[in-house]
């Protein structure tokens, strides 16, 4: 319940923000520099974010008093008076202490970075260090690996960063790249991202290995969700589905059919058997399948991916 509670808090707070956030690491770092939270009160709020994340038992009367401080200073508000009634200074000594009566985890700033892989709010750098704090709250310098002083020219004060293994930079790693989209920017006339909004634009012409693709997804789609029907019956709805495309798309011919039932069968055997044995509490009704377009599946809703 905190934690959705300090979701809400704060995606409201950033509501209307023309910043994009990777994440709540990120968006929480951003509101305490802009409100000037004390560092105390920061560095509980990342140790209670991490416990979320971990599953470790949870420091509720403690917590809750982190969060009341960080709600009063984003929304300017004062936090209701039952949950500070010894006032501010007890309830940031109190978090600095914290009760090990009541709570067994340790404050993060304690423990130290897990793993090989952490990610940082970038502060500043200079040509050989990359200054910030880690999601744990500590402060970190980062050596600029080898090969990474052109990564010194991405950065902006408060981006986020993924150190891995002391070795690879990765700049703002919860943006996803479309690799395809990021390759058809580079042609032989041409390296722009106006080639990729001309192909966009283009109609794509059918082919053999779309609709074998597609049909596919039908197959999936309907082998999952228990209507799994002979190849037949699935065969002529698709065809029906997409006549038109069908017609104009070279090599339909016996030898897709044979690559279709082969298509079929190879699903059938990874959802009734191969996944129930790799996966033992495999359920098929609870999978959710990626839409990937409406309209090929016929009446069992959109295709999937």
């Amino acid at each position: 319940m905190l934690n959705i509670v300090l979701h809400r808090a704060v995606d409201d707070r950033l509501a209307g923000s023309n910043i994009h956030f990777g994440g709540l690491f990120a968006k929480t770092d951003f509101l305490c520099k802009e409100h000037g939270v004390d560092r105390s009160v920061y560095l509980a709020l990342n140790d209670f974010r991490h416990r979320k994340d971990e599953d470790q038992p949870t420091c509720w009367q403690r917590d809750i008093k982190c969060l009341a401080l960080f709600f009063k200073a984003i929304l300017k508000d004062s936090p209701p008076a039952p949950l500070l009634e010894r006032g501010e200074e007890y309830a940031l000594s109190f978090i600095e202490k914290t009760d090990k009566t009541s709570c067994n985890c340790s404050p993060l700033s304690k423990r130290g970075v897990r793993g090989e892989s952490t990610r940082i709010i970038v502060d500043h750098w200079d040509d050989t260090t990359i200054f910030g704090r880690s999601d744990y709250g500590e402060d970190v310098e980062v050596p600029v690996p080898e090969g990474y002083e052109y990564f010194l020219k991405l950065l902006k004060e408060g981006d986020l960063i993924n150190v891995v293994a002391d070795k690879i930079l990765i700049y703002q790693p919860d943006y996803l790249v479309d690799i395809s989209s990021v390759a058809t920017c580079f042609e032989s006339y041409a390296d722009t991202p106006y080639v990729a909004l001309l192909n966009r634009l283009k109609t794509t012409p059918p082919t053999r290995a779309i609709h074998l693709g597609n049909l596919a997804s039908q197959f999936l789609d309907e082998v999952v969700h228990g209507k799994d029907v002979d190849y037949a019956e699935s065969v002529t709805r698709f065809f029906h589905h997409n006549a038109i495309d069908m017609a104009a798309a070279e090599g339909i011919d016996a030898s897709f059919h044979k690559d279709a039932r082969e298509q079929l069968e190879n699903i059938r055997i990874a959802i009734h058997e191969t996944l129930e044995k790799e996966v033992g509490r495999f359920d098929a009704s609870q999978v959710l399948l990626e839409p990937r377009d409406v309209g090929t599946a016929g009446t069992y809703g959109p295709s999937a991916t």
